[in-house]
């Protein structure tokens, strides 16, 4: 292919990051990135295994394990919902689709379920164990136990306690949806009985192939480039205890030359900031993650 090693791109990612003034790892902020060649499997992974705040992120779980539950075909209204939960990133769809279609009515038994099955498809350090919050007055809290963890102990982004994940979990759990739509390997393999099907796998793709920021990682790619993800980010609130903000974003590449690629990036910085101001470190780095798999189209 002609293309340097894959080393050479991350030493480029980390001189960016040093050029920008941007410790990614350090004590008030971490950059966790993992970049995964799918026709490879070569990977880049610097600090994959750090725990975040997995914000809307984590709505990839709950789209997964709607598709695992439900065995016939997703009708309108879960449609509805789901595009809503991935594309509006509503929390309230969300939290619906867990307590009615997951939980049977109690909406732990659905936190449960995404969390099992983020688990046992050996996302370990990814859960969910509290229901999102919605804004109405009257919504029911509590939570579910965490299950038990391994992320990396030298650094602390100040994560949620009931919503975790790290870059390396969205990274593979990305990669087993792509692999079951490309391959029926991936998913299919894990779950042999027929739970996930190729054509859903390529359900979960067109629907995440729809969220249109046209910022964080799609703003790194030439316009009409496909890119299937979900992003999430969580500014600082220091009154509600959040003393840091963190963003994040998780997506399949569709390279025109057939380079497909996973891609995951998390940063957290600490102080009473929004984040959005270091949106354009997920920008460039996608860019330049772009160039290294499509040389002929940058």
């Amino acid at each position: 292919t002609g293309r340097p090693s894959m080393t050479a791109l991350e030493s480029l990612i980390l001189a960016y990051l040093n050029a920008e003034g941007y410790i990614y790892d350090g004590q008030t902020s971490v950059a966790s990135i993992f970049i995964l060649d799918l026709q490879t499997g070569e990977e880049i992974n610097i600090q994959g295994d750090v725990a975040y705040t997995a914000a809307s992120t984590i709505k990839i779980g709950i789209m997964l394990d709607i598709f695992r539950e439900i065995d016939r075909e997703i009708n309108r209204d879960e449609a509805f919902l789901m595009a809503n939960s991935m594309l509006c990133s509503n929390n309230s769809s969300s939290n619906t689709l867990m307590e009615i279609y997951l939980g049977e009515g109690v909406i732990f038994s659905g936190l449960a379920s995404v969390t099992n099955n983020f688990q046992y498809i050996g996302a370990e350090n990814t859960y969910l164990t509290a229901p999102l919050v919605d804004g109405s007055a009257n919504q029911q809290f509590g939570s579910i136990a965490a299950p038990e963890t391994n992320p990396n102990p030298n650094f602390d982004t100040d994560s949620d306690p009931f919503n975790q994940t790290t870059a390396e979990d969205m990274g593979s759990t990305l990669s087993l949806i792509y692999d079951c739509a490309e391959y029926g390997s991936g998913l299919m393999a894990i779950y042999p009985n027929g739970e996930y099907t190729q054509n859903e796998c390529r359900q979960m793709i067109e629907l995440m192939s729809a969220n249109d920021l046209e910022r964080l990682l799609q703003a790194g790619l030439p316009s009409d480039a496909r890119i299937a993800h979900k992003n999430g980010w969580l500014p600082a609130d220091l009154t509600q205890g959040i003393t840091g903000a963190m963003t994040g974003d998780a997506g399949i590449v569709y390279s025109p030359n057939g380079n497909d690629y996973i891609i995951s990036i998390y940063l957290w910085e600490a102080g009473d900031t929004t984040g959005f101001n270091r949106w354009e470190l997920v920008e460039e780095i996608s860019r330049a993650t772009w160039n290294y798999f499509n040389p002929e189209t940058p």
